[in-house]
């Protein structure tokens, strides 16, 4: 049951981000030069040094020298968070455009060098810094707000679940037939044990049962879903690193090969410091992001496993301290071009870059395989060859929601139909993904496994240094830690939230009971949650079914140290928040309690922001000139 409840999920589950910075003091024109120019980067570097300290010693690990100080951040929350942010800002532009300013998302983000995004906040940087005819879409609301929501629904969301599209019945028979192929070898050679799994009917009797269906009825999200099974088994696989590349290639035309510093993202980015926050997985180690009584001590990564044979890795690292979870991020400078470097170092700590990787067949150290650091792997395949990365590839790893849960379980290690998690090597020049497929792919194929080559095929991972990267909310749902780890004194925050005040944002403060989230010293969770509930509301227009207010504030902290993600203590930061309150809604998933059933909802809610921001010219404006003009 486990098994094929997994495709469901792999494909169903659509995930789960002021003050002018003095203390910083460089732009993102700043760092373009700095990109074309490397000599005269080292005195940009050693100005920055002295202005910021440790946050600008992160970045000579890096290629790059860059160092924010106006940032805008969007937090994880799936296709929510992606209808609430797109919904956000086309509001946004409506009040540009009434108060007579270029209602476009050049002078709305004007004064921000810095974009920093996690999980579904990903899917949404990602499309507006990317793609043209969503920069288009969100653009026209200005002129016609009303429409915002059918123009979403019309442009994005049909588009990614058009069955009709690029689909066959041949190539719906090849794609199935070579994914269980995949589960058929590892079967027929015991890989599974004791696994058992339904068929079909008895998969869809159980989605049914959990929707609390009649039989003979499916809702719309189920068939919708259906419909997303069909067009992923094209490709033979039912992977995440698929699924968001059709996301991202059918709603917003970014190609799956599209780099990350390629020169046509849209111009109205070019210049800004780009990061997509993603997880690293190091164990053996406790997980210090979640609450301290849900802490997962996971001692080894599972890679390929049979009962009678296994490729395991670990990861110790340098210092005393081991954990499961390792912040990571992304980064480049939009159309810096694909030679460009990253910015940013990968790791976001020193310690992640120290930790060396162990691999094992069965039991044992792999015979020949080289030894590996993180920063082995990591420095070559996202900071050398940044610009190469594949922009699908980076947020596929960012959103991977239920990573850990495909990576604890060891789905991805017992059969090759499925894959939860976004999986890496230290290939560079943009390879890095690609690789990993191939090598996963061959720990599947027949004739391997017949001629019991367990050791060659554990020397070929341990060489290239396969590992699974997950979802960046997982150490940061919010984008925030990572954004004041570039060096950022001012973020304007999107939030995605049901009820203020919103718990992960919380779990950033003190007194917080998720140990590493922490990254301020003050103010407290309770002085959070109080200011919070005296930030402005604006209520949802009458007759809203899924938003509830947009609430936004300014909250003045101070740093802690946080040695996970680089910062430093003692820094001032201003946080401007934008929480787009919702209910009867999810981020992907049809949920008990909710009256959320097909995608086309989200499009519903994205007219309904746009509409309350345009109905409410005043609020909009003073929201405006505080936070982005």
């Amino acid at each position: 049951m486990a098994f094929l409840r997994a495709a469901v999920c792999a494909a169903l589950a659509w995930p789960a981000v002021g003050v002018q910075g003095s203390e910083c003091g460089v732009g993102a024109k700043a760092c373009s030069a700095v990109l074309s120019h490397e000599d005269a980067s080292l005195s940009f570097l050693q100005r920055a040094q002295a202005q910021i300290g440790s946050a600008a010693s992160r970045t000579k690990a890096a290629a790059g020298k860059c160092v924010a100080t106006k940032a805008i951040s969007m937090a994880g929350g799936g296709f929510l968070s992606l209808a609430d942010f797109t919904g956000a800002v086309s509001g946004l532009l409506t009040g540009l455009q009434a108060s007579g300013q270029e209602a476009n998302l050049e002078t709305l983000f004007a004064k921000f060098d810095t974009f920093s995004a996690v999980s579904g906040g990903s899917w949404t940087t990602s499309l507006l810094m990317y793609s043209a005819s969503f920069q288009e879409m969100v653009e026209a609301s200005a002129q016609s707000p009303n429409p915002v929501g059918t123009a979403f629904n019309d442009d994005f969301i049909h588009p990614v679940l058009n069955v009709q599209e690029d689909t066959s019945m041949a190539g719906t028979a090849s794609g199935l037939l070579s994914c269980l192929w995949k589960v058929f070898v590892p079967m027929s050679l015991g890989q599974l044990g004791s696994r058992t799994d339904p068929d079909p009917a008895s998969l869809l009797a159980e989605l049914q049962r959990q929707q609390q269906l009649p039989s003979s009825t499916m809702s719309p999200w189920a068939l919708q879903m259906l419909a997303e099974l069909l067009i992923l088994i094209q490709n033979g696989q039912v992977s995440w690193l698929g699924l968001v590349q059709k996301l991202l290639s059918r709603g917003g035309g970014i190609d799956a090969a599209l780099p990350m510093g390629t020169k046509a993202a849209n111009k109205w980015a070019h210049g800004k410091l780009s990061i997509q926050s993603a997880t690293a997985v190091g164990p053996a180690g406790y997980d210090i992001y979640s609450a301290e009584d849900f802490q997962d001590n996971v001692t080894k990564v599972q890679l390929y496993s049979t009962s009678k044979a296994s490729i395991t890795y670990s990861a110790a690292p340098s210092s005393t301290e081991v954990h499961a979870k390792i912040p990571v991020m992304f980064s480049i400078i939009i159309g810096a071009g694909e030679s460009a470097k990253s910015p940013l170092p990968f790791c976001s700590s020193t310690d992640c870059n120290g930790y060396t990787l162990k691999y094992e067949a069965n039991g044992e150290a792999v015979v020949g395989a080289p030894t590996l650091t993180f920063k082995d792997i990591f420095g070559p395949a996202f900071e050398e060859s940044a610009g190469m990365v594949p922009i699908s590839s980076a947020i596929a790893a960012s959103s991977a929601f239920n990573g850990w849960d495909g990576v604890t379980s060891a789905i991805g290690a017992e059969q090759g139909c499925i894959s939860l998690a976004a999986w890496t090597t230290g290939a560079k020049d943009g390879k890095s993904f690609v690789e990993a497929d191939s090598i996963r792919n061959h720990f599947f194929e027949e004739s391997v496994a017949q001629e019991g080559g367990i050791q060659s095929m554990a020397l070929k991972a341990a060489t290239a240094g396969l590992n699974p990267l997950i979802d960046g909310g997982y150490a940061d749902v919010t984008g925030i830690a990572n954004a004041v780890a570039a060096g950022a004194s001012s973020v304007v925050a999107f939030i995605s939230c049901y009820t203020g005040p919103d718990f992960s944002t919380l779990a950033l403060f003190k007194g917080t009971l998720h140990p590493g989230s922490r990254i301020f010293n003050e103010p407290s969770v309770e002085e959070v949650a109080k200011q919070w509930d005296s930030f402005t509301a604006i209520p949802a227009r009458a007759g809203s079914q899924f938003l509830q207010k947009i609430v936004y504030g300014t909250i003045s902290a101070v740093t802690a140290a946080n040695k996970h993600f680089g910062i430093e203590a003692g820094r001032s930061i201003t946080l401007d928040l934008i929480s787009i309150e919702t209910a009867n809604i999810t981020i992907g998933l049809v949920e008990e309690g909710y009256s959320y059933n097909s995608f086309y909802q989200y499009g519903d809610l994205v007219g309904e922001i746009v509409q309350t921001l345009a109905e409410n010219p005043e609020a909009t404006q003073a929201l405006l000139q505080k936070f982005f003009l």
